[in-house]
């Protein structure tokens, strides 16, 4: 909410975004928007999924969010 995207009490989610229902275009491709937690780091995102016909699929890798100077 704008409220909370306004609040100065830190945000410690561990957990950043979770989307059981993303679907991906014919070309494997999607795009998923999320506000990271206010500690600066290295953060690990890990993308997990299965095809309509059962394969597995997995990406792995990382950003790095910093405090404005």
């Amino acid at each position: 909410t704008d409220q909370e995207r306004q609040s100065r009490l830190a945000d410690m989610r561990n957990l950043l975004h979770w989307a059981p229902n993303l679907l991906t275009t014919t070309d494997g491709k999607a795009k998923a928007e999320f506000y990271t937690a206010d500690q600066s780091g290295t953060y690990l995102v890990v993308i997990q999924g299965i095809t309509q016909t059962g394969a597995a699929g997995k990406k792995v890798f990382t950003f790095e969010v910093k405090q404005p100077l």
